[in-house]
């Protein structure tokens, strides 16, 4: 890797915590991945700018990771910098009438999330209740369930562009079906501030409790697994229903299974690997066309080289 002794010596003098040769496969939902170069542990907001800067003023590669739960590392790992975010997890709340406002770093996990909401009473995004992943991760895939999408309740996310912190509307995140303009351009989640409706606690958590037992019931939750393989198809069956109806839940290809619970996800059967999943996501696309003349788009976000 290019720079990889400057890299260790900058992060070393400004005290920022890294591994070396670290297994992406530890830091994945599924447990897959080889080595990156640096693995570096942000701590702070602060921090994050100062690296996200200074490598992309080096022509460094690097990837931003927040629980992993929506990513598939390569077998050969990653020749670059990995940045997990989930240390940054702080937050700031704000009131006005009946009305709640709450600024939230990009490395909360949404599972503690949802926790904190009902514990200030904040209604509204009881349907992400259970859902993997970091607040960063959701914002930039807007992840979302039962018609409801983490994308509606944003006043406006924090972002790293060109070098310069700026915030963005939620107009200007175009927001659409598991998309933002993120996923299109070099932004860098730092955080968003979310409005919601102040509530009763105990009716959020009844309502929280409803959508997690649907989880629980549907969706092989204590597997592992990336979580959705696939996004829907516009005015189309969702995917996972198409991939049941062509008899594929239980197939396998190497250690890598489609899930006989859900369809929908792939799961680690023992010691699967990259080459495994992806052999078996280029499978079910080769299915899904030859019996509906389309192509899966992916959902997942694939790391390294």
């Amino acid at each position: 890797m290019k720079y990889l002794n400057e890299i260790i010596d900058t992060l070393s003098r400004n005290k920022i915590m890294y591994l070396i040769d670290e297994e992406l496969s530890n830091h994945t939902s599924i447990k897959i991945g080889g080595k990156c170069k640096i693995f570096v542990n942000i701590k702070t907001e602060k921090e994050l700018i100062y690296v996200v800067n200074y490598l992309q003023k080096i022509k460094a590669k690097f990837y931003i990771l927040g629980n992993g739960t929506n990513t598939l590392a390569s077998d050969n790992g990653f020749d670059g910098v990995v940045i997990s975010t989930q240390k940054l997890n702080r937050y700031k709340v704000s009131f006005k009438n009946n009305n709640a406002s709450i600024y939230v770093q990009c490395g909360m996990g949404l599972f503690n999330f949802g926790k904190l909401l009902r514990k200030m009473g904040f209604s509204g995004l009881e349907f992400a209740y259970g859902i993997p992943g970091s607040v960063g991760g959701a914002i930039c895939m807007n992840a979302g369930a039962y018609n409801q999408s983490i994308g509606d309740f944003v006043e406006y996310v924090k972002v790293l562009k060109g070098g310069k912190v700026k915030k963005l509307s939620k107009s200007e995140m175009k927001f659409s079906y598991r998309n933002s303009i993120v996923q299109k351009s070099d932004i860098i989640v730092l955080g968003a501030k979310f409005n919601f409706k102040k509530g009763n606690s105990k009716d959020i958590e009844n309502l929280q409790q409803q959508y997690f037992q649907k989880r629980l019931s549907s969706q092989p939750y204590s597997d592992l697994s990336f979580g959705s393989v696939f996004k829907r198809k516009e005015n189309f069956e969702p995917i996972s229903k198409l991939i049941d109806m062509l008899g594929l839940k239980g197939y396998s290809i190497g250690n890598a299974q489609i899930s006989k619970k859900h369809a929908g996800f792939i799961i680690n059967v023992g010691s699967a690997t990259c080459q495994d999943c992806l052999l078996l996501i280029k499978y079910i696309q080769k299915k899904v066309y030859e019996s509906y003349g389309f192509t899966p788009e992916p959902e997942v976000q694939f790391l390294g080289d």
